[in-house]
């Protein structure tokens, strides 16, 4: 079985890691992981695809039918929204992700409150923008109604395209924002929202040929600063399960939300195979979607992963009408019940990387990295140079850790961070990830 995974983060790490834990590909004659773009990887028994980084997906597939690979599994949204998933097809490799048509419920936020609009699920008021005056006219006229307005890039912003306007003047800020830098490709539209109070989570699952796999409730902490103060990240932690959750939130969102979203799509003639990641705000025990992504976050992919004991890859395999599979698998999440809580370690510069004139001294021993009983390290961007381990840019690492209560985990993955902090001591994280909870969880 050779299959290729494709993306270089901390999610893929993730995702390399539940592959290979699979008995469908332990089990599998000569079974081979490749990776692209190139990663350096601690997993045993991955290669690095032989090509460029920015090679197209054309000739990535060609080469992927050299090297007789049967199944491509991708992460980032990017390549699925460039349609990675109609590329792979047309060179008959099966692919996991759905197609670029499916993509713009991630990759036109316009497209996504359309289709919410056609299908009656429960989301935010809203109107889509052409135009900076238009933006500026809605924005205030909700601004002026709620005290509160929402403005987003309609296109990919890598989770940097939203902003929360209490004023004019921040509505201001937002549209000079939009307009300059990686943002103006994805701003050519602007979705203007009323803002939702509640308290936020996200909902994940499997979805293809076969029932829903339902894949848990995470909690993200996506600002920058303690607090959640500070920009809007990809995310610097989170958490799961959600205790604060009704018992039948799993039935309530596949009723109002999941349910509806696939009749939509059949009605567009859509299919939709690959993950889903539902933004949720909850007034109550109503969820209203904020928003859809067609992957799995990150942090949550490596949270979840951890606390999911499934066969990840024998459920995506049987979602994309792989007939080999095994037929027994369980639809309810198999966890250790034990809490998990992940903290992401990010060098110093992040969100506003720069680009390094000299070498980096510093360099992370592999023994901070190892896994044991209860914690995991993934790698976001760590390289190996002269028998050293090297932290790069970005969200470098995700401490994840697996304890009887929220508290506990969250300190052991803290540790763990100040451990790795010994080392590197150019790097920044945040102490405040699942606090909340844990004193919720004292307190109850």
């Amino acid at each position: 079985m050779h299959i290729l995974l494709i993306g270089n983060g901390a999610r893929e790490d993730a995702l390399a890691w539940k592959i290979l834990l699979s008995e469908t590909f332990i089990h599998s004659k000569s079974s081979r992981l490749y990776l692209w773009p190139e990663k350096f990887s601690s997993h045993e028994d991955t290669f690095n695809l032989p090509i460029e980084s920015d090679a197209s997906l054309d000739k990535v597939a060609k080469l992927a039918k050299n090297l007789n690979i049967e199944y491509v599994i991708c992460g980032p949204e990017k390549y699925l929204a460039m349609g990675a998933s109609d590329i792979f097809n047309q060179h008959n490799i099966h692919f996991f992700g759905p197609n670029k048509e499916a993509a713009k419920l991630e990759s036109s936020k316009g497209f996504a409150k359309e289709v919410m609009k056609s299908a009656h699920i429960p989301s935010a008021q809203f109107c889509k923008c052409e135009s900076m005056i238009q933006c500026r006219d809605i924005s205030n006229k909700y601004l002026k109604k709620d005290g509160r307005v929402v403005l987003k890039a309609d296109g990919l912003a890598s989770g940097k395209g939203v902003f929360i306007c209490h004023s004019k003047d921040d509505i201001e800020k937002a549209i000079e924002e939009f307009q300059k830098g990686s943002l103006k490709s994805a701003s050519r539209s602007i979705v203007v929202e009323e803002f939702l109070d509640g308290r936020e989570c996200s909902y994940f699952s499997i979805l293809g040929a076969k029932e829903n796999f339902f894949l848990g409730f995470a909690v993200d902490f996506k600002r920058l600063e303690q607090g959640d103060q500070g920009p809007n990240t990809g995310g610097m932690g989170c958490y799961t399960p959600v205790p604060w959750l009704a018992k039948n939130s799993k039935d309530i969102v596949f009723q109002k939300i999941i349910q509806p979203l696939q009749e939509e799509l059949l009605k567009r003639n859509i299919s939709y195979s690959g993950f889903l990641y539902v933004g949720l705000m909850w007034k109550g025990n109503e969820p209203f979607v904020v928003e859809f992504n067609v992957r799995l976050g990150d942090p949550e992919a490596q949270v979840l992963a951890a606390h999911d004991k499934r066969d990840w890859l024998s459920m995506i395999l049987s979602q994309i009408h792989v007939q080999s599979i095994q037929s027994d698998i369980q639809y309810n999440i198999e966890s250790t019940r034990k809490k998990t809580v992940g903290v992401v370690i990010a060098s110093k510069d992040y969100p506003y990387i720069q680009k390094e004139t000299h070498p980096i001294q510093e360099y992370i021993p592999s023994d901070c990295l190892a896994p044991n009983d209860d914690l995991r390290v993934f790698n976001g961007s760590l390289s190996y140079q002269n028998n050293q381990i090297i932290p790069g840019k970005g969200r470098v690492l995700t401490v994840v850790s697996q304890k009887n209560s929220y508290k506990e985990a969250r300190m052991n993955a803290l540790n763990r961070c100040e451990d790795i902090a010994r080392f590197w001591k150019d790097c920044r994280w945040r102490n405040d990830i699942a606090q909340l909870v844990s004193h919720e969880e004292h307190l109850n």
